[in-house]
């Protein structure tokens, strides 16, 4: 299950590893509607997170520059492991397919950002 704080946290890393995408793209990766996006973009920017935005055709989110995300706890080997892991785990548990989705993705962005 996902909740808001968690939500807050992956548009942040996917702000950090994809600067530019529109709110359309950020809804559909969060799996909420712009209105939505637009909301959690406030609150970031509420807690001193400085996005910037670009109105219109080709416009988009970005982090400012110099917005830098703490430092991951895991190492470049030990999240490919837990990606391995997950994808065994996913062959056996179809019931929980879109939380191992979710962490699948969080450990990509992580591993993006090591």
């Amino acid at each position: 299950m996902y909740t808001p704080a968690t939500r807050l946290l992956t548009l942040l890393h996917i702000l950090h590893a994809n600067p530019g995408l529109n709110a359309n793209e950020l809804a559909e990766r969060l799996e909420v509607d712009t209105r939505t996006v637009r909301r959690y973009v406030m609150l970031l920017r509420d807690l001193g997170v400085q996005v910037e935005s670009d109105m219109g055709q080709g416009g988009g989110y970005r982090l400012m520059r110099g917005v830098v995300l703490p430092p991951s706890l895991f190492s470049r080997d030990e999240i490919e492991v837990l990606l391995q892991a997950l994808e065994g785990i996913a062959a056996s548990e179809s019931d929980r397919q879109a939380t191992i989705e979710a962490l699948k993705l969080k450990l990509r962005l992580l591993l993006e950002s090591v």
